[in-house]
């Protein structure tokens, strides 16, 4: 099979583009994706109408369509082969943007808007704003164990500690259930909140720092998560958390497309974000 990516992020796009081939290998496959293992590099290839994100490579199939893949994979020169299917970067691939500015946001109004929208999807973390929502035994017990973090780091903040707040953070990476652990999703809303809003404060270069450390555990999280954190330390994050700091109208309907709660998750980091007084 050959064809022609529909889009790439910028991301990715200079890999696709390095004359240095890159040897991968196929590192999980699900109803609408199949993440391929370049290095530490994962590479997601999707249908066309999935969520865009840092590491998406959209083909032009449905879900049904989606080929059935084996073996090694390699990258360079414009072209990923996997096994006998060669998907190209062509003059109609669209190269979407991932990277967030920090620049002088309108926190308030941002944050009446994450709350609105959270009210109107009370799963995942949001769920800790809505304590009346039905939870399973293990939910109550994961999210009282996320709130009495939260509620520590805060009182770190307002002691300007902000190392021992951005340790306790990132003891939520690997934190829940999902192909990505809400705390990371959460983590990562975090990273764009305080990037787009407080810019190169001490507590965002912390946070980025303790994140960072503890990605070196390979075992701390799986190589999904690990792979979006990487890219929120570059200041890259999906097209929903772009679209949300940019006011467009299409940010609910984007996040509440990403899996069954990873979407809300971030969404709730970034309220987290939006909502500390530093």
């Amino acid at each position: 099979m050959n064809c022609t990516i529909t889009a790439t992020s910028d991301f990715l796009v200079d890999l696709f583009q390095s004359e240095a081939l890159r040897s991968g290998t196929i590192h999980s496959v699900y109803r609408r994706t199949i993440n391929l293992l370049f290095g530490d590099q994962l590479v997601a290839l999707q249908t066309a109408d999935s969520p865009r994100s840092p590491i998406s490579v959209l083909l032009p199939f449905e879900e049904s369509e989606m080929p059935d893949v084996s073996g090694s994979c390699q990258m360079g020169n414009g072209v990923l082969q996997v096994a006998n299917h060669t998907f190209s970067v062509g003059p109609e691939t669209t190269v979407f943007p991932t990277l967030l500015e920090a620049t002088s946001v309108d926190s308030e109004w941002l944050t009446e808007s994450a709350v609105s929208i959270l009210q109107r999807h009370p799963v995942g973390f949001a769920r800790l704003y809505h304590p009346g929502v039905e939870t399973t035994l293990e939910d109550e017990l994961i999210l009282s164990s996320v709130k009495s973090r939260l509620d520590r780091t805060v009182e770190f903040i307002l002691a300007r500690d902000y190392g021992a707040a951005a340790e306790t953070l990132s003891s939520l990476i690997g934190v829940g259930t999902g192909l990505t652990p809400g705390g990371d999703d959460f983590l990562t809303g975090v990273l764009a909140g305080l990037w787009a809003v407080h810019g190169t404060h001490p507590l965002m270069t912390a946070v980025s720092d303790a994140v960072e450390s503890h990605l070196q555990d390979v075992s701390v999280t799986n190589p999904i998560s690990a792979a979006f954190l990487r890219c929120a330390l570059d200041h890259r994050f999906s097209e929903a958390v772009l679209c949300f700091f940019a006011g467009d109208s299409r940010a609910e309907e984007l996040f509440s497309s990403i899996g069954h709660s990873s979407g809300m998750d971030a969404l709730c980091g970034i309220r987290y974000a939006l909502e500390l007084t530093l």
